[in-house]
């Protein structure tokens, strides 16, 4: 199934192809789904399979600022414009990514992605934050329920 906020289009098998606009939350069906957020807020929830979700700035410039993933799970990964990013305990994560991390993180004001670990009312949260725009600021906030041990990668096109 691929639900695509920014186009807003739904196409899958045995679903057909579909317009959407106005959703608040998306919840995918039990098979490999793809979510692509568009401008604004959105909530996720993948489902089973191995979901993918995926958060860009949008055509028109402006950058899928609040995403909230509800169920993201070993299998799962997100994707940010040339990243992608697993859980460590996944089979598929790349192996390599003490040098990235390295790279990638070791200054927080520089690093296009950053990943912290927060607790909000007795819940944890993970957080992933990307600027991709010459802002500086972060244009992505993306919160997955529960505290998540996630790996960064760039992306193979």
């Amino acid at each position: 199934l691929l639900v695509d906020l920014q186009h807003g289009t739904v196409a899958g098998e045995g679903v057909g192809n579909d317009l959407v606009s106005d959703f608040e939350a998306v919840v995918g069906a039990s098979l490999e789904n793809r979510i692509v957020f568009g401008a604004g807020s959105g909530t996720a929830a993948g489902g089973e399979g191995n979901d993918t979700f995926v958060a860009n700035v949008t055509e028109g410039g402006v950058a899928s600022t609040n995403v909230q993933i509800t169920d993201f799970h070993v299998g799962d990964r997100i994707e940010v414009e040339a990243y992608e990013i697993r859980d460590r305990s996944d089979p598929l994560a790349p192996q390599d990514v003490a040098e990235i991390y390295a790279t990638d993180q070791n200054d927080s004001n520089n690093a296009p992605i950053r990943v912290t670990d927060e607790r909000y009312d007795d819940l944890d949260v993970t957080i992933v934050q990307a600027h991709l725009s010459a802002s500086g600021t972060y244009d992505i906030n993306i919160s997955l329920q529960g505290h998540h041990d996630l790996v960064l990668a760039h992306l193979v096109a």
